[in-house]
């Protein structure tokens, strides 16, 4: 009878309590492919999530700066206006900041990227 039970809890997923041992599971398997397929999936999609968030980035700062543009603003005052305006808008916050030299550096290669993208987006003519 013994036996009966045991074959029994092994074909329903049971746990057996006597040897603390988890009865094998056919679906198991499956469960654990379906499982690393979706990892797999989940991480293939990333990049993909980084170009969408990166293109509607893009995308919220070229608007306002065609508008200064059509004002008769140029694209380098209008960089150095909004460096400004949040520079003034996060006063607070830059206060709290705890500065390091590669801080400064990463603001400053920054902005040199941007004035060398404003400059050669003026010089193509785009």
């Amino acid at each position: 009878m013994g036996e009966l039970v045991a074959e029994t809890a092994a074909a329903r997923g049971w746990k057996d309590e006597r040897s603390n041992e988890e009865a094998p599971n056919e679906h198991d398997e499956g469960r654990d492919e379906r499982s690393a397929a979706m990892t797999r999936g989940l991480q293939n999609a990333w990049p993909t999530l980084a170009i969408v968030l990166g293109a509607s980035v893009w995308g919220l700062v070229w608007y306002p700066m065609r508008m200064l543009a059509a004002m008769g603003l140029s694209g380098t005052a209008a960089s150095g206006a909004a460096c400004i305006f949040v520079l003034l808008a996060k006063r607070r916050s830059l206060s709290t900041l705890s500065w390091h030299w590669l801080l400064v550096a990463l603001g400053v290669a920054a902005g040199v990227t941007n004035i060398g993208f404003v400059w050669g987006a003026r010089s193509t003519g785009s």
